[in-house]
């Protein structure tokens, strides 16, 4: 009956809480077998499948909506820590660069270009 792989037992949980049948046949179970073992782990099982049942059915809708705050959250803290990330590297590249002399700027630019060894002194004037 509560058994997790069996097809039915969506259906089960659905029913452990519209229905008092499983708590009546519970406490039929007491009645006729009140020291019989399979009697208090019926019950037990019962108890703790309702409440599982019903911790399911009432906490979902608001533990999906914390899920997707936290969420959403996450990635615009990712995006704003990724942009600041970005531009503090672009900071620190244009200082550096802002240090050096004018031929080495030049040079920097070149490379940055793709330019070869061979095109550099060219370009640059270097020997």
């Amino acid at each position: 009956m509560s058994d997790k792989r069996n097809e039915t037992y969506a259906y089960y949980q659905k029913n452990i809480t519209e229905t008092t049948y499983y708590t009546e046949l519970g406490e039929r179970l007491l009645l006729k077998y009140p020291n019989a073992p399979f009697t208090q782990l019926y019950l037990d099982e019962i108890a703790i499948d309702q409440k599982y049942s019903n911790l399911k059915n009432s906490n979902s809708g608001t533990f999906k909506w914390i899920l997707y705050l936290l969420l959403t959250f996450s990635i615009f803290l990712n995006i704003y820590l990724f942009l600041k990330h970005k531009k503090f590297t672009q900071s620190i590249q244009n200082n550096a660069i802002a240090k050096l002399t004018e031929q080495e700027q030049n040079i920097v630019e070149e490379i940055l270009k793709n330019k070869t060894k061979k095109k550099l002194p060219q370009k640059c004037l270097l020997a």
